[in-house]
This record gives structure tokens, C-alpha cells and sequence, in this order.
């Protein structure tokens, strides 16, 4: 349902950067098919960008509600992943550290909080940083019990943590740590 009511947020902003587009001179009904395709090109990027930023918000709202609730650790991962598209990297730190503390009973959940930091201190070249993030998310994984207190499938979790070692191996190998990387390898 939020999805439904998100329809005539994006067509409204869709005809304000049209018609910002207009003033500038942009043309969006001359020419044939496909040069009135090009022209649509323009309104894609401000239009995802301020997706983006309203997809913030309404998620901010909904946190409101209950944040110290640990089953909104999936709003705060989603949080987190659209601060992190918009290079707002602080912002995705704090949301997966929030996660990372409140979800001690859902060893997945908190894993996916390990990883959320990793990929962000990867964006900040921080490879150390994303290091120890992606060994705590591995550790995690490993577990006997990661995903059964939060019903994720072994195959799931099996399947983290392959994508875990894989990149853990590979920001090893940049920081010459070799040996680490063997083991994940």
C-alpha cells in the first residue's frame, strides 16, 4: 500500500522537473519516438534523486513509531542502503550501527548491519574498516544457529556468507593480508 500511494508523489514530481525542464528550453513533444525518448534522459536523474530523499523521509517517519524496536532493523538496513546511494555516509554508518545494537537475538539481521558498514567504509576507502566489518558479519554467518531465531534459510545464510568471504578475501588481498585471504578463498 505505501508502494500505491508512492505513485502520485513521483508523477507530481515527475511534471515539476518537466516543466523546470520546459523553461529551460527542453522539448518533450516534437520530434519522432525516439528523440522524444532522449528528451525524457534529463528528468531520470533528479527524478531518482528525489526518490531517493522521499524514500528517506517516509522511512524516518515510519521509524518514529517504535525505533527501539528491533524488528524495524530491516526500515533502518533499507535506511541505511538509501543514505548510502546518496553518499550521505555518516548517515548510513549511524543507521547500521543502531542496527548492529539492537539486534543481539537475530545474528542475520545484525550480520547484514555488519555488512551494510563494510560496503559503506568500502565507499569511503576505508579497507580496513570494511575488513573488520565483513569479518564480523562472517563470524556471524558461521554460527550454528545465524538466520533460526529469524527464520532466513540455511541456503540463504549459506549463501551471505559466500558472498562475505568472497569480498572479505579480496579486500585481504589489497591490503597484502594473504593468509586471510587463503582461509576465505
Amino acid at each position: 500500500s505505501i508502494a500505491l500511494r508512492f505513485i502520485p508523489i513521483l508523477l507530481e514530481e515527475t511534471d515539476k522537473i518537466m516543466t523546470a525542464q520546459k523553461a529551460r528550453g527542453a522539448s518533450f513533444s516534437e520530434g519522432n519516438l525516439l528523440q522524444r525518448a532522449k528528451a525524457l534522459v534529463p528528468i531520470l536523474v533528479p527524478l531518482l534523486v528525489s526518490s531517493f530523499h522521499r524514500a528517506e523521509e517516509l522511512l524516518l517517519q515510519a521509524l518514529k513509531l517504535e525505533p527501539k524496536n528491533a524488528k524495524n532493523a530491516l526500515l533502518f538496513s533499507n535506511l541505511g542502503l538509501v543514505q548510502r546511494r546518496l553518499g550521505e555516509y555518516d548517515k548510513a554508518l549511524a543507521d547500521y550501527r543502531f542496527i548492529s545494537g539492537t539486534t543481539e537475538n537475530m545474528p542475520y539481521t545484525r550480520a547484514l548491519s555488519y555488512i551494510g558498514q563494510a560496503e559503506v567504509h568500502e565507499k569511503m576507502e576505508q579497507p580496513a574498516r570494511a575488513v573488520s566489518d565483513y569479518g564480523l558479519a562472517k563470524a556471524l554467518l558461521k554460527a550454528s544457529d545465524a538466520g533460526k531465531a529469524e527464520n532466513v534459510s540455511e541456503e540463504d545464510v549459506s549463501a551471505k556468507l559466500v558472498q562475505v568471504l568472497y569480498v572479505h578475501a579480496a579486500l585481504c588481498e589489497t591490503l597484502k593480508n594473504y593468509n586471510t585471504a587463503l582461509e576465505d578463498y
